[in-house]
């Protein structure tokens, strides 16, 4: 995640890099202002990269964004107010949790995008049916 002072209007508020416009990143969506940026690196880059200095790694998407915003990478730079890493190792899910979401015995339910796929609207699916589960086992 990135902050920012400000950039040109003229950026998108949203990168879709999957088509190999990138080397390491997938794709980069801003807040409704342009301000922050939640950025997430390709697989391959993250599984190459996962152990390496947080350093090394916040250089490296740095020295993507130029490209991608087509702005001068001192520009970028300077109006950087904030960067956090945050790592989610199996951000991908290959296999689809498959049995029951609830405890036949107890009102409580496991949720997670894990359930559903590997995306975050999964998460929020499976929190949706977790809480339904529960909310008709009360009842």
């Amino acid at each position: 995640m990135l902050a920012f002072k400000s950039l040109p209007d003229t950026i998108p508020s949203y990168f879709d890099l999957s088509k190999n416009k990138s080397d390491i990143l997938s794709w980069l969506a801003s807040s409704n202002d342009k301000n922050c940026w939640t950025i997430h690196a390709n697989a391959i880059f993250s599984n190459e990269n996962f152990i390496k200095d947080r350093l090394f790694i916040k250089d490296k998407i740095l020295n993507e964004l130029p490209k991608i915003f087509k702005i001068s990478d001192h520009l970028i730079n300077s109006q950087i107010v904030y960067s956090k890493l945050h790592f989610w190792k199996y951000a991908k899910v290959n296999n689809i949790a498959k049995g029951i979401q609830i405890d036949p015995n107890y009102p409580i339910a496991i949720a997670g995008d894990f359930m559903e796929g590997s995306r975050v609207e999964s998460a929020f699916i499976s929190g949706e049916k977790a809480a339904e589960l529960i909310f008709h086992r009360l009842n």
